[in-house]
């Protein structure tokens, strides 16, 4: 099997292209400061809640995509930490203020650095890229505009639309079936899911028997186990295809292979 053979790309978003972690880590350790605690592992203890809050979503089907699926702005942050603080903080009388320091927090995600580039590289050499998301398209529409310089996604699927949460395989069921409707010639084989979350995105990847990459970022510290596995032990039963540490080396690859001599 060769990276020259795949002609569309499904992308996860929040945590492949975009560095939601560092995000939502920077602007809350303030707060974290001013309570007065240290927690050790600070970035896991910040972020691990978020990953969790998309894994509980994935188990409920969709009612009200606006009210549900905003994982990132600031009053749903407040509402997952709020019993964190509650149980670690003793200074309870600093509780009001901390709401209302991460009720204000809506700060956008930044791209990761290599992403822009790789994904005009690859749309450059004739992919097809694409997008299946937990978001709903008005928030996701932030996003796509930060992110499409020197390319458009040729599709975007999200939650909203498809009315379930990643890891229900019936989401990227549904970008494969939506996929073969626009491309009647596409076939599965053709057809490579992009992603960092091993539960959400390599789990039902496998389980539809679609060739999968692995953008494993070093800084990254949740959405990598399955219901409390290890990474190490998640990633040798789930995930059966390419790792690279960025898509910028995913990009670099995909060139050599689509470039080289037959």
């Amino acid at each position: 099997m060769s990276l020259a053979q795949f002609k569309v790309l499904i992308f996860d978003v929040y945590g492949t292209l975009v560095d939601w972690e560092s995000g939502i880590y920077n602007s809350l350790t303030p707060l974290v400061t001013d309570l007065g605690h240290q927690w050790s592992n600070l970035r896991r203890t910040i972020a691990t809640p978020l990953c969790s809050a998309r894994r509980a979503g994935s188990e409920r089907k969709h009612r009200c995509a606006r009210r549900d699926l905003q994982g990132f702005r600031g009053s749903n942050i407040y509402d997952l930490f709020r019993g964190r603080i509650r149980c670690r903080v003793q200074q309870q009388d600093r509780l009001p203020c901390a709401g209302n320091r991460v009720r204000s927090l809506a700060r956008p995600l930044a791209d990761l650095p290599d992403t822009i580039a790789a994904l005009a590289k690859l749309s450059s050499l004739g992919l097809k890229l694409t997008v299946l998301s937990n978001v709903d398209r008005a928030s996701f529409s932030h996003t796509r505009a930060a992110l499409e310089r020197g390319f458009v996604f040729d599709a975007v699927y999200t939650a909203e639309e498809i009315g379930s949460y990643k890891p229900d395989p019936h989401n990227l069921q549904y970008a494969v079936t939506q996929l073969q409707a626009d491309y009647p010639a596409l076939e599965r084989e053709q057809i490579l899911v992009v992603a960092q979350s091993l539960p959400h995105d390599h789990v039902p990847a496998r389980a539809l028997g679609l060739s999968s990459v692995w953008i494993d970022r070093p800084d990254a510290v949740t959405c990598l186990d399955g219901d409390g596995v290890p990474k190490s032990r998640t990633a040798k039963e789930t995930f059966a295809g390419w790792r690279f540490r960025s898509l910028e080396d995913f990009a670099d690859a995909v060139e050599m292979a689509k470039t080289k001599p037959s």
